[in-house]
């Protein structure tokens, strides 16, 4: 039998065992093991075993579950809630300024937390409500939720950037610093277009009442309780843009700081607490008006502090954080199982021959492996994509003078159009999950339409003006 026919064979089987429902890792998986034993026998199965585990065996792998970690860490503390509600005193009242704020809050948790289904079910639980209670579209509430939920693959720090540096032979450290300004463009380019629909149809994303706005003194105050968390994730990528720790390193040491900032937080509750009970003596003696505000200020404070840590927050974290690695190590196997097989038949050779003989030039070439991605995007998760993909098409980038840095970035934004894109985007189905009864899947699907243009939009920007990716990491590392 033909390598060509092989090749069909193989990819063919994948999709549709894909499509069956069975999971990823052992579709990819299964499929190895039985055209290992069709083709070569069962004596060459070690080889499966040999390549697997050495590419499971990554010292960069120890970075995915510390980074996940980090985000379990910062999510059960509590601290995207008080994220969301400064965002929410300080754009709340714009038209569409929760949406707005929503994005911005995505922005800010995709440094955070880098798995972009988390960061849509963390947003669904705490916007969404909000949004729906102020009378926001249902449409631009999921949307927005969705389209920002997706950053987080995009912004670092991003598992997925650690998976295609494993299996493209790119740096982390400058995927990372490629993701920012593509990142901060496909936020802009949603907020821009929430403020312009919200202005135009102002009942789609009403503002918030003057009356229920909060002044100069609220905002500040609250914006102060952000100071920890934001210069955790500021570190971190100062460790590994400034060159100070490895990727594996910095997520290491985030983890740690992970775990200080809620007990720190809870230490400072308890002194606020305590602070709250002696103005609150000074009160019932001197009944004063200025005492007395004092003292429910500290209670405010020392109620939103004193309970970012508990022993149980920690185990949860700690199990999320199982969960997760698990899920990822096992997609990690099965396609490295997939990997061995695809190399063993020359499947990379044909397809590179295919792809490279597609007339109109280099191009032509790139566009139509985007466009490959794209449709995979529809159908299978953007990690097993990555795995089966990312070995055969960087070379070939390389190949065609293309920087492979810029078509990382590109891929990136496309596996990120894969979470929003129908029948099986990840952030859909994530979303279905928290969205009160009444909202539809067909809700949910028209919701995500603007912003999946948008999206197109960006990528259409970056290959137009590769510098967007490149340029801040070349100025960090060059």
């Amino acid at each position: 039998m033909s390598d060509g026919i092989l090749t069909l064979l193989l990819f063919g089987s994948m999709l549709l065992v894909v499509l069956s429902g069975l999971p990823i890792t052992f579709a990819l998986g299964g499929l190895a093991v039985v055209f290992i034993l069709f083709l070569e026998g069962p004596t060459f199965l070690t080889s499966i075993v040999m390549n697997t585990y050495a590419g499971s065996t990554s010292y960069l792998l120890v970075a995915v579950p510390l980074f996940i970690f980090m985000s379990s860490m910062l999510e059960k503390s509590g601290i995207a809630d008080d994220l969301f509600e400064v965002i929410q005193r300080w754009v709340g009242g714009l038209r569409g300024g929760l949406a707005v704020g929503t994005v911005i809050m995505s922005i800010a948790l995709a440094a955070m937390v880098g798995i972009s289904a988390a960061s849509t079910a963390i947003l669904g639980l705490i916007a969404l409500p909000a949004m729906l209670k102020r009378g926001y579209d249902k449409e631009i509430a999921l949307g927005s939720i969705q389209a920002g939920g997706a950053l987080g693959v995009l912004i670092p720090p991003s598992v997925l950037m650690i998976i295609i540096a494993l299996f493209g032979q790119l740096s982390v450290g400058r995927l990372f610093i490629g993701g920012i300004i593509p990142g901060l463009l496909l936020g802009s380019l949603f907020i821009i277009y929430i403020l312009v629909r919200c202005t135009i149809q102002p009942h789609l994303g009403p503002s918030i009442p003057p009356a229920e706005r909060a002044n100069w003194t609220q905002r500040i105050s609250y914006s102060l309780l952000l100071i920890l968390p934001v210069g955790l994730i500021l570190g971190v990528m100062a460790c590994i843009f400034g060159g100070i720790a490895t990727v594996t390193e910095a997520a290491a040491v985030g983890a740690l700081c992970s775990i200080l900032i809620p007990v720190l937080y809870t230490i400072l509750g308890w002194i606020f607490r305590v602070a709250g009970r002696n103005y609150n003596r000074q009160a019932s003696v001197s009944e004063s008006a200025s005492v007395k505000a004092m003292y429910n200020h500290f209670l405010k404070i020392s109620e939103v502090l004193s309970n970012r840590f508990s022993w149980q927050k920690f185990k949860e974290a700690c199990y999320g954080t199982l969960r997760i690695s698990c899920m990822i190590m096992w997609i990690i196997i099965g396609a490295k199982c997939f990997t061995s097989v695809y190399m063993l038949i020359g499947a990379q050779n044909i397809i590179h021959d295919v792809l490279i003989a597609v007339p109109g030039g280099a191009w032509a070439t790139l566009i139509v492996m985007l466009v490959i991605l794209i449709v995979m995007g529809c159908f299978l998760d953007p990690g097993a994509i990555t795995m089966v993909t990312i070995p055969i098409f960087i070379p070939m980038v390389d190949a065609l003078g293309f920087d492979t840095l810029w078509f990382g970035i590109l891929f990136v934004i496309i596996m990120e159009m894969g979470y929003l894109t129908p029948p099986f985007g990840m952030n859909l189905f994530v979303m279905k999950g928290v969205v009160p009864e009444g909202i539809t899947m067909g809700d949910i699907y028209r919701s995500i339409t603007p912003f999946v243009a948008l999206q197109a939009v960006g990528l259409i920007i970056i290959m137009l003006f590769p510098q967007l990716a490149t340029w801040l990491p070349s100025l960090m590392f060059d």
